[in-house]
């Protein structure tokens, strides 16, 4: 899809498609996946036909047979571009993987967890901080580990408050404070989605706070599954999160964390993944079954909750 008004969409790359991640210099270079870390290719540019063509990227990386049990939530190995530098990636493929060389061959980094005990803990999401050049893992135990870019191998674990052993959905710095962190976790409750803020040297202090409020899950509706896709408002003191409901925004109140439906114009279906345009100042919600969907990331009069169980997998009317 080009942006143009059609809304025409076209395959670029046959299979079971996966994570994508675009060279942040350069649109026409990009990286895929199918299901499995070892099918991960890069653009070689266009063919005489204008179409994609493609190389493999994944020297180095675990075969589907190694990565099989990497579930998680996704099923699948989350992939990760560096913000300033399109050579570099990261892959969770049950431990974190690392390219600087556009793919050509990638290396294992860690963290130094037991992933064949009986806890089976494995890395599932990935994500870097370009400011302070810092790399973070998130487990499918719900733990987050840390490691900076100039000591990639050396892992520290700076969360591990969930109640109890529960899936790593989403990371995010935060875009105006890189000492800030946001986490989404599985299964509903507290702790659904946490804010935790680095003080003092490395790794230093990671204080932990649950922002989960009044989240339907913990209250009446029942999020049967996770929050997946999280979103930071550059802007403001404000939240996105994707549901098996559609999105919701969460919103600073005094010292109280409120959580609103976004979804006027948007099917009331399960939210896979958000995005944040880096240019365009819009939010991009992919969905299960009913396609790709934006809205301008502008601060709209939003109703509280009067959804609790939505009846119907429908458009909710603009007034609601």
């Amino acid at each position: 899809y080009d942006g143009a008004s059609s809304l025409a969409w076209k395959e670029i790359r046959g299979g079971y498609g996966m994570h994508c991640a675009f060279d942040p210099a350069d649109e026409t270079h990009m990286y895929t996946q199918h299901q499995h870390a070892d099918s991960t290719a890069v653009t070689t540019g266009k063919g005489p036909s204008g179409n994609w063509k493609w190389e493999a990227a994944s020297s180095g990386l675990p075969s589907a047979a190694d990565t099989d049990q990497t579930q998680g939530f996704t099923g699948d190995p989350f992939l990760a571009i560096h913000p300033a530098d399109g050579k570099k990636l990261l892959i969770a493929a049950r431990k974190v993987y690392r390219t600087i060389d556009g793919g050509k061959s990638w290396t294992p980094l860690g963290p130094a967890i037991d992933i064949e005990s009986s806890s089976n803990e494995e890395v599932v999401q990935v994500a870097i901080d370009a400011v302070k050049g810092r790399y973070y893992a998130g487990t499918d135990r719900g733990n987050i580990y840390a490691a900076r870019e100039s000591n990639p191998t050396s892992w520290s674990q700076i969360y591990d408050a969930q109640p109890w052993p529960r899936p790593f959905a989403a990371l995010r710095v935060d875009p105006k404070d890189p000492e800030v962190i946001y986490a989404s976790f599985g299964f509903g409750g507290p702790w659904s989605v946490a804010r935790i803020r680095h003080t003092g040297g490395w790794p230093g202090t990671w204080t932990p706070e649950d922002l989960t409020g009044d989240l339907p899950g913990n209250r009446r509706l029942e999020l049967r599954g996770f929050v997946r896709g999280l979103v930071k408002d550059p802007s403001r003191e404000a939240l996105f999160v994707g549901t098996d409901k559609g999105v919701y925004q969460g919103r600073l109140r005094g010292t109280e964390w409120e959580w609103f439906p976004d979804n006027c114009c948007l099917p009331l279906t399960l939210v896979s993944d958000l995005e944040m345009h880096p240019s365009g100042g819009f939010l991009v919600a992919a969905t299960f079954g009913r396609g790709a969907w934006k809205r301008p990331l502008v601060d709209f009069d939003l109703q509280p909750d009067r959804f609790d169980v939505p009846a119907r997998n429908d458009t909710l009317p603009s007034s609601a």
